[in-house]
């Protein structure tokens, strides 16, 4: 161990070299059956694993090899190993570089790649070496769990970026322009905030890039790659959008191909740009400056009590009728799994009885509960019910009657693949977990599996 720069009662910064730091076996992104393997076969996993994404990461390395290393490896010394904690990736990846015989199959290209740089084994990295496991666990937790309390960019801001730096094309510049129009508009910062984004700004963008959006709006590039915008009534076009987009009159699923977005462009007329400014101006008096949520108005954001005259509408769904898991009780074998599906009834009771006195956000915990529910009928301890879904499923769907199918169907759950998305995003995508018939549609199917797996005989 060479060069410290800095110690502390719990710390250590300093340089050691690829050769000396053992990549860690019990690092969560292996799976369990390789917490003893030996260092090359956590190589050949991470470099066979395209989610590790090993090779992309490899040309960045190159890339930006004159860089200074600006994130530390965290590593924890044992008493007679220096174990890399945080940074396995990188570690793998500089080993790879300087000895490209242990990528196997894959050594020609890591050998073409490290031709650009100079690199072997005495090559050095920044070291954090941790004196306590624990300090090394907490710098874990939060950068994988807490994300290192980064906020990360939004598309706007990374198009924004590119051109302040000058690697921008055309579509960020277009971006910027827009996003600037947006902004200047006399309407809440809400909308502005809700539709630039995040869950809104795929599809916003989907009316504005590609050929189709540059003809209909008759948008050209000066020499400069600034976007000019000929077509006269293109703000209340985009009034008419952001309506849209806001109210959730559009969504990525209808209008994901070109005929989809010609067809919604055409149908943008004059009287509904009318009437769309007047809902506005009208909103603009509410609020007078203010963002809308700061008087009281709590339905969608632009939500108005007479529905517009041409204004286009979102198909009206019925409301689901039936109880959750489907009219049959299920009798389970004791345990986790019959414990938290009664609860699950338990607190569905309750909530049909006090919904007038609950909040809106309520139902989002009823989709929690549906991930708990697989999760214990998985019996998986690291939460990976993927497996479990998939194997259930079809079987689970055949016991379902015609009309539970279609409701499945209408739901977007009818496959195990959707099932499993909205599972995984009800633990942190708390607004549409709010969609109350969806969670029951997804409970028809959910009771058909635990029936299999857990029902008592």
């Amino acid at each position: 161990m060479k060069s410290i720069l800095r110690t502390t009662e719990t710390f250590v910064n300093t340089k050691i070299a690829i050769k000396d730091i053992l990549l860690w076996n019990e690092n969560a992104r292996f799976p369990d059956k390789y917490f003893d393997e030996n260092q090359q076969k956590l190589i050949d996993y991470m470099v066979l694993n395209k989610d590790f994404r090993i090779k992309k990461f490899a040309k960045e390395v190159v890339n930006d090899f004159g860089l200074p290393q600006v994130e530390k490896i965290v590593v924890y010394f044992d008493g007679k190993s220096y174990i890399v904690r945080e940074g396995n990736r990188r570690l793998a990846t500089y080993k790879l570089l300087a000895n490209p015989n242990l990528a196997g199959r894959e050594k020609d290209f890591f050998r073409k790649l490290s031709e650009n740089i100079v690199i072997d084994d005495e090559y050095m990295l920044e070291c954090l070496v941790c004196k306590k496991e624990e300090d090394c666990e907490r710098i874990i937790t939060r950068k994988h769990l807490k994300k290192n309390n980064e906020v990360s960019w939004q598309d706007t801001e990374r198009a924004r970026h590119k051109i302040r730096t000058q690697i921008g094309k055309r579509t960020d510049y277009l971006k910027n322009t827009i996003s600037t129009i947006v902004r200047k508009l006399d309407i809440p910062e809400d909308g502005k905030e809700k539709v630039l984004g995040r869950g809104f700004v795929t599809i916003f963008w989907r009316f504005f890039i590609g050929n189709i959006p540059a003809r209909y709006f008759k948008f050209k590039f000066d020499n400069k790659n600034e976007l000019l915008i000929a077509d006269a009534k293109f703000i209340g076009k985009l009034k008419v959008i952001l309506w849209d987009v806001i109210n959730k009159n559009v969504d990525s699923r209808s209008h994901n191909k070109n005929k989809d977005i010609e067809k919604y462009l055409a149908e943008i007329n004059d009287e509904k740009i009318a009437n769309i400014s007047n809902e506005f101006e009208r909103i603009a008096n509410i609020t007078n400056g203010k963002r809308l949520t700061d008087v009281g108005e709590n339905k969608t954001i632009f939500s108005t009590e007479t529905p517009l005259i041409s204004v286009r509408k979102t198909a009206i769904t019925k409301e689901v009728t039936f109880r959750p898991f489907g009219d049959e009780k299920l009798v389970l074998k004791t345990g986790n799994v019959n414990n938290i599906y009664s609860d699950f009834n338990r607190l569905y009771t309750y909530y049909e009885a006090n919904k007038g006195n609950i909040s809106a956000s309520f139902p989002a915990i009823f989709r929690l509960m549906l991930r708990l529910l697989v999760e214990a009928a998985s019996g998986n301890s690291t939460r990976d019910f993927s497996k479990y879904v998939k194997t259930n499923f079809a079987e689970a769907k055949n016991s379902l009657t015609p009309d539970e199918r279609n409701t499945l169907s209408s739901k977007s759950c009818d496959d195990s693949t959707k099932l499993i998305q909205l599972l995984k995003a009800g633990g942190h995508n708390y607004k549409d977990s709010n969609d109350l018939n969806q969670t029951l549609a997804m409970s028809l199917i959910i009771g058909q599996m635990i029936k299999r797996t857990d029902g008592k005989s």
